[in-house]
């Protein structure tokens, strides 16, 4: 089921709270960030790794993992 309660055709869903139409994991989770995350942390770990090591892969995935954590967090719209 979607967030506004329709199944949807293959198992996902769709975030209709934000209008954009994003395919949802069963659990919620964005697929693009997920897919994104990990097709630019591969590039960003060999720059970081190469430039300082293993603290600079350490500092750029602790990065790529809070900024997933925050695409899976419920989105809590302000009333106006």
């Amino acid at each position: 089921m979607n967030r506004s309660g329709s199944p949807g055709d293959d198992g996902t869903q769709r975030d209709s709270s934000a209008g954009s139409g994003t395919r949802l994991s069963r659990h919620g989770v964005d697929r693009g960030l997920a897919i994104a995350s990990l097709a630019l942390g591969i590039p960003l770990t060999a720059v970081a790794g190469g430039a300082a090591r293993l603290p600079g892969v350490v500092v750029a995935w602790v990065g790529i993992v809070a900024i997933d954590l925050a695409g899976a967090l419920p989105h809590r719209h302000r009333p106006d």
